[in-house]
């Protein structure tokens, strides 16, 4: 599983909240603080749960719609809608910049395209009077890379809506 740096902290392990409503214990196995992404493996395995397909931020495109899935204010499995706006760099990192409602909550969840592939993790948003809307994801090509993980497709013959082989770590 991949959250943020911000979300795990220094621990070595968390508390993991499935969808089903189910908690389950994590171990952290790589950070990035620069980057603000973790990988965190569950214990017991996760033979039980589908991973979710990737889009590489090639295939993605501004105007392109998005939805986030987190937890904002305990509010959990909300999902909020709304479009790529942009591209921006930030030092070493690449941002996916979206209107999409980002609140403390949405962190270390996914920014997904319409058809339920990642294209990102979202990781903040830029909060001051009179700024709206401005909510950024990392891309999840870049976070596989610095946290060096290797996608494995386990079906070869299933791709999803972005040419991408459905993938499960």
């Amino acid at each position: 599983m991949i959250t943020n740096h911000h979300v795990v902290g220094s621990a070595f392990t968390v508390n993991v909240d499935l969808y089903d409503g189910s908690t389950r214990m994590g171990r952290v196995l790589r950070r990035d603080p620069e980057l603000d992404a973790a990988l965190v493996q569950l214990e017991g395995g996760a033979v039980e749960i589908a991973g979710l397909p990737l889009c590489h931020t090639n295939a993605v495109r501004v105007g392109e719609s998005v939805i986030a899935i987190g937890n904002p204010l305990s509010l959990s499995n909300s999902v909020t809608q709304g479009i790529v706006s942009g591209f921006r760099v930030d030092g070493d990192r690449r941002l996916i910049q979206t209107d999409t409602a980002i609140n403390p909550g949405n962190s270390g969840g996914p920014l997904m395209n319409r058809q339920g592939a990642v294209i990102g993790i979202v990781t903040e948003k830029i909060a001051s009077k009179g700024i709206e809307g401005l909510g950024f994801a990392l891309p999840i090509d870049q976070v596989l890379h610095r946290l060096k993980v290797e996608v494995v497709n386990r079906d070869r013959a299933t791709s999803d809506d972005c040419g991408n082989p459905i993938a499960t770590f």
